[in-house]
């Protein structure tokens, strides 16, 4: 009995070597192998956030004061750093209107108006289609309000509330245009010879949004061939 058990034992020795170990088998896999199939989980799948980006602007557009309806021309520049989803501006601007008409019987349907305001806002992007984004937002500043008619004259200046709502286009290019309309309620009065007003403000005004270094430049060499 004891020679069969140490021949048993004998053979089971030889035939070690042979047998695949647990590691080798091939029902073996490990969890990296399975991760690395074809298989994309939905954050892979999400949009690297867009990176701060300084831009600069200019605008060209109409203002209008509410107490007194005459249009005006509205220049503006400024700063905006755009975000993902936000984007923050430093905009100035300054609107003025025509030249003051008095006729024989001492009246005059434009009075000249002038105004001056530098803001700093903040607003949302809402992606609407392809690369554009409507904007709103809100922001505080300064501004100066002067008018003069014929038989009146005001000024006034403060700080004010501003609303705004814009549309950019194109906003992964280095160029992109906006549109925008804004709001200023003013934290002043408008003082004339005989009485203090809230003169509200609203602009609506067309743009290039930039980066500062080059785009710039280039503006500017186009505009000197044009003007030569």
């Amino acid at each position: 009995m004891s020679r069969y058990l140490l021949a048993l034992t004998s053979a089971l020795a030889l035939l070690a070597p042979n047998v695949a170990s647990a590691d080798d088998s091939p029902l073996n896999f490990s969890l990296p192998e399975l991760s690395s199939s074809a298989h994309t989980t939905p954050l892979a799948l999400a949009p690297k956030k867009k990176k701060a980006e300084l831009m600069a602007t200019a605008s060209v557009g109409t203002a209008s004061l509410l107490a007194i309806p005459n249009l005006g021309i509205a220049l503006g520049v400024g700063l905006r750093i755009e975000m993902k989803d936000w984007v923050v501006d430093v905009d100035g601007q300054y609107a003025f209107s025509g030249v003051l008409l008095v006729d024989e019987t001492g009246s005059s349907s434009r009075p000249v108006t002038n105004r001056a305001a530098l803001s700093v806002g903040l607003a949302r992007y809402i992606p609407t289609v392809d690369d554009h984004a409507l904007y709103v937002g809100a922001g505080i500043g300064v501004g100066y309000v002067g008018f003069e008619a014929p038989f009146e004259s005001g000024v006034g200046a403060g700080a004010e509330l501003r609303g705004t709502i814009g549309y950019e286009l194109f906003r992964s290019k280095e160029m992109r245009f906006v549109l925008q309309a804004d709001t200023y309620l003013p934290i002043y009065l408008v003082y004339t010879d005989s009485y203090g007003a809230l003169v509200p403000v609203v602009t609506a005004k067309a743009g290039l949004v930039f980066k500062p270094d080059g785009t710039l430049a280039r503006l500017l060499v186009l505009f000197g061939l044009a003007s030569g």
